[in-house]
């Protein structure tokens, strides 16, 4: 159907031969996506056209784009009209095929929220939008022929008092961001919308300036403006050439050098971006799979429909309009379709032609765009609540003059867009992931790459869209049995784990006084949940971290496992706290029905006790409840600290769930009615855990990187490596004649206890012993052990690592910076493990611990440093301790300024724990080495004469006095670290079936 036509130009595309330009039928016009409306040309435009390069199979540019949606075709602008680099435009399908021309065209402010991520970004493209307006009309052109604009202002609008409250906040939030917004009573805005339905409690929230315009116009006139570079030779477009693969220098170098599609070869000399909508995250992950490059792009599709009434005129929209709910996702459920997370919300305007335009749905059903006529009605319905004509107007009454647009949005966890380099590659990069704001932040998007591209300082903070450090997220696993299944059934009661994030979580209060970094913390309060999920709790974190965690809410799957609470108590509020604080917090504790529990509180910013509802916070049946204690800080003020909640029975058979909820203290005070965590009754605590090759994959994903310092002579070796090197096993009274080790360590004594009646030790020879001491990096492997963990919702991923030597202790006291302690930590056999925390909800890594001496330190996944380009921790191990930790730098164990170093540092010394392991515990029945159930001792108990060792290495520069303190700091170091008892291996440690100890 296509058809040919020669444009009559020839001329090279910097390619090594001349090329030929044709002009290609405008096959988009016909797309499912358009309307008659839609398909008028601006006054003045030419056809829509695709510029092909057939005669030569490679063409260079400075710049490859991969996707001619509103994002690819505005940046691929950008840099024609703000440099003079030449670009490509490549295309599976046409422009306007996808999001933006199923969209409703609104360059809307009204819906986003100053001070978020994306505030900046919105409000510059806000900008940009109304300059090319304003350009048109400069030029004597109309910008309503050109793009289908329209100010037509936009009206968010309340139809409780609750919703009022909000707007007028809103409105006031709205103008000190600088823009103008009114607040509108009942009265004022049935004058500006007559059509809709009004009372005493309706209100709305009016931005003057807000506009739409015309997606099938707007791209026509970007194509058409792109076009008029072509006969310089720095434009070409390649449509209906799906991108197979990336080209890269050297065959498998990091530097990106363009794209390969069925067809041609295009190569971006300084660039390729991929600005693939929806596609984006299916596409990278089939471009970088052979390029040994792990990175995660969670963009995945979100359906969404629009009904376009035609020639409508049973009443006028003055207006663009939209419900309030539509800000936070808030809407009417179509019945029977829960499964698909579907939500509908009211949108009505009425485009340039007089069509009636309501919307909208959202859905996750993949890449279907298959209209359904059930979600269409849900949403004529919907707007019926808000405009009452259309309660007298039977749907079928349109069926000839009606359209439905359907299209996928971009949709990202986070509510941000990925916008910046991709890590690990050298001239790539993305732009995906805007959901609904493609077309309203399509300017300010290509702007921002532009700049980032050509290294210009950026008009808008990136930080917060860039690729790498976004919170890390596994790849896709086999599917098996019921691990990563996003719901556990913990007996009658089903509770599902919702990440905190713009869509899923509201924040409630704030203070930015106290805490970590003395920035304060924040109170979110779970939204937009599941279809029959309830709270059971709020959510708090420090605001000196990225918005990360997750809590529980809970679904009766019983009839009889939740309950509302019958009271309130106020147990706290901030009302006496000298802070900085959005208002004074009030916290409530429910009072629950004899045999139901609380978990965790409500918190409002109000003194008026909450209303007994379910919906607002649910108490929970007794026998699915344990007792709860403290587990990190999350903020401390004054004699008060905010802890989350966590189990106090943990580990391989305990029934504890961590729910996310918090509490707080207060000293000398009196103690606060107890919260409970949530408890698991079906007993099998691995039936919800990874299988094999789950865990795999897993482990694949996030295997840490440990990193040795650059002065460590005692590095790590494997077990099967320190047996077959000369280890002996001796036996207390037989200590002339210790026994070699087999090399599976198959003679070693099984079972008993750390009694010390056997040991192992180095071999005899000077020469062998100094091989052992010194150990192997090349012929090491670390040891899993996996583990369930909190009632079975989450999966450890024990990492144990063997040192066979342990080297000495060095000192920071007083003006010396680092004194050694001459054999003081010796000691042979050394093991240190750190420990990966993976939800069984969904995969994601949640927490790491990392072992040190005698305890540990447990971070959050967000707080990680990672390999670049991958989601796999940075682990770095201390100098001759092997203690683990997560940054680089010197911990001083001990007290004020003075304490055992701890020294940390990058070398080329490191281990990447995913290339060689052993799994030596598990579910699976797995077979266990002989050398894990030997209880004894793995290196001999030393004993240090302190005042001697002291007198040797001291004396000499110290006085008596210092001598004397010295003494008394070092008698405080923990045996772990000074290394006077023979350390044991990992099974006879209590962390083979508990949890690991940290505070």
């Amino acid at each position: 159907k296509t058809k040919r036509y020669k444009q009559g130009v020839d001329y090279n595309l910097q390619t090594s031969t001349m090329v030929s330009i044709y002009v290609q039928s405008p096959t988009f016009l016909n797309s499912p996506f358009s309307s008659p409306a839609s398909r008028r040309l601006p006054r003045g435009a030419s056809s829509p056209q695709s510029l092909c390069v057939t005669a030569s199979r490679s063409s260079s540019f400075d710049v490859v784009v991969v996707g001619g949606g509103i994002i690819g075709l505005t940046i691929a602008r950008q840099f024609l009209t703000g440099s003079d680099l030449s670009v490509a435009v490549v295309d599976k399908a046409v422009p306007c095929s996808g999001a933006t021309g199923a969209g409703k065209g609104y360059i809307w402010m009204t819906h986003k929220k100053p001070g978020s991520d994306i505030w900046d970004l919105a409000m510059r493209s806000h900008q940009l939008w109304h300059e090319l307006a304003d350009s048109l009309t400069d030029q004597g052109l109309n910008p309503q022929d050109m793009l289908g604009w329209k100010k037509t202002g936009s009206l968010l609008v309340g139809k409780t008092s609750q919703e009022c409250v909000a707007l007028k906040q809103k409105v006031n939030e709205l103008s000190e961001g600088g823009l103008r917004a009114e607040y509108l009573s009942s009265a004022d805005l049935f004058l500006k919308e007559p059509a809709i339905l009004v009372d005493d409690e309706t209100g709305a929230a009016f931005l003057p300036d807000d506009s739409q315009l015309d997606a099938h116009r707007a791209v026509a006139y970007i194509e058409k403006g792109n076009r008029e570079f072509a006969t310089e030779g720095r434009y070409a477009e390649f449509y209906h050439e799906p991108v197979t693969g990336l080209l890269r220098s050297d065959g498998g170098s990091k530097e990106v050098t363009g794209v390969q599609t069925l067809k041609h070869n295009l190569y971006g000399k300084k660039a390729t971006i991929v600005a693939a909508g929806c596609w984006s995250g299916s596409l990278m992950h089939d471009l970088l799979k052979d390029c040994n490059i792990s990175v995660d792009v969670p963009v995945k599709p979100r359906k969404g429909h629009l009904l376009v009434v035609e020639n409508f005129d049973s009443f006028h929209l003055n207006h663009g309009i939209m419900e309030a709910g539509y800000a936070d996702h808030q809407s009417a459920s179509a019945p029977g379709v829960e499964e698909r997370m579907l939500s509908i919300s009211m949108t009505a305007t009425m485009d340039t032609t007089g069509n009636l335009v309501l919307g909208s749905s959202r859905e996750f059903v993949g890449f279907d765009t298959e209209a359904d006529e059930t979600i269409i009605r849900c949403i004529w319905e919907r707007a019926a609540e808000f405009f009452p004509t259309l309660r007298d107007i039977s749907l079928e009454d349109f069926i000839r003059n009606r359209k439905v647009r359907v299209g996928l949005r971009p949709y990202m966890p986070d509510g941000k867009p990925m916008i910046g380099s991709v890590p690990g590659l050298q001239n790539l990069y993305l732009a995906a992931g805007h959901e609904g704001g493609g077309l309203s932040m399509a300017l300010g998007t290509a702007e921002m790459v532009s700049d980032i591209v050509l290294g210009k300082p950026s008009k808008v903070d990136v930080s917060a869209f860039q690729v790498k450090g976004r919170c890390p997220l596994p790849p896709i696993l086999p599917h098996e049995v019921h691990f990563g299944k996003g719901t556990i059934d913990l007996g009658g009661l089903e509770v599902k784990q919702v990440s905190i994030s713009n869509t899923t979580a509201k924040r409630v209060w704030r203070t930015y006084e106290g805490g970590r970094d003395s920035m304060g913390f924040s109170i979110f309060e779970p939204i937009n949940l599941p279809a029959n999920f309830f709270k059971i709790g709020f959510y708090a974190q420090p605001n000196n971290q990225k918005l990360f965690g997750w809590i529980l809410v809970a679904r009766d799957v019983s009839g009889r496992s939740l309950r509302p609470p019958v009271d309130y108590i106020e147990v706290w509020n901030t009302a006496s706290l000298d802070i900085k604080q959005d208002g004074h917090a009030y916290f409530w504790q429910p009072v629950c029905l004899k045999g139901y529990k609380p978990v965790g509180v409500l918190v409002t910013t109000s003194s008026r006790k909450p209303p007994m509802k379910k919906k607002s916070i649910s108490c929970v049946r007794s026998e699915l409840t344990e007792q709860s204690e403290a587990d990190t800080l999350v903020w401390g003020f004054k004699g008060i600290n905010v802890v989350n909640l966590r189990p106090v029975q943990r580990g391989t058979q305990a029934t504890g769930v961590y729910t996310g909820t918090f509490s707080f203290q207060q000293l000398n005070s009196s103690p606060l009615p107890y919260l409970f965590c949530l408890k698991n009754t079906i007993l099998n605590m691995s039936s919800n855990m990874p299988s094999k090759a789950q865990t795999r994959a897993l482990f694949k994903t996030y295997s840490p990187l440990i990193y040795f310092h650059p002065k460590e002579i005692f590095l790590p070796s494997s077990v099967h490596w320190f047996f077959a090197n000369g280890a002996l096993l001796y036996k207390k009274g037989n200590e002339s004649n210790p026994i070699p080790i087999q090399p599976n360590g198959t003679n070693l004594p099984q079972g008993g206890s750390n009694d010390d009646l056997f040991w192992l030790d180095f071999p005899l020879d000077k020469t062998a012993k100094e091989n052992v001491q010194r150990g192997d990096l090349r012929n090491t492997k670390v040891y899993l052990n996996i583990k369930p963990m909190f009632g079975g919702t989450f999966t450890d991923i024990a990492v144990w690592i063997f040192c066979p030597f342990n080297g000495n202790a060095h000192l920071k006291f007083l003006f010396i910076k680092s004194l050694s302690l001459g054999q003081i930590g010796e000691h042979v056999g050394d093991w240190e493990h750190v420990t990966l925390r993976i939800s069984n909800f969904n995969g994601k890594l949640w927490r790491v611990y990392f072992s040190q001496h005698s305890g540990g330190t447990l971070v959050d996944a967000c707080d990680l440093e990672y390999v670049e380009g991958a989601n796999k921790p940075v682990i770095y191990s201390s100098l001759h301790g092997h203690a683990m930790f997560s940054k680089p730098g010197l911990v001083l164990q001990g007290k004020r300024k003075y304490g055992i170093r701890n020294d940390m540092a990058r070398s080329d010394k490191w281990l990447d724990c995913g290339k060689g392991y052993e799994v030596i515990g598990g579910p699976w029945g797995v077979v266990e080495p002989a050398w894990t159930s030997y209880f004894r001792k793995w290196g001999p108990r030393v004993g240090y004469k302190i005042d001697k060792s002291i007198k040797s290495f001291a004396k000499k520069i110290l006085p008596m006095f210092v001598r004397k303190r010295l003494r008394n700091i070092i008698r405080k170091i923990p045996y772990e670290i000074i290394g006077e008892d023979g350390p044991t291996g990992p099974k006879a440690k209590l962390t083979w079936t508990g949890d690991d100890k940290y505070s």
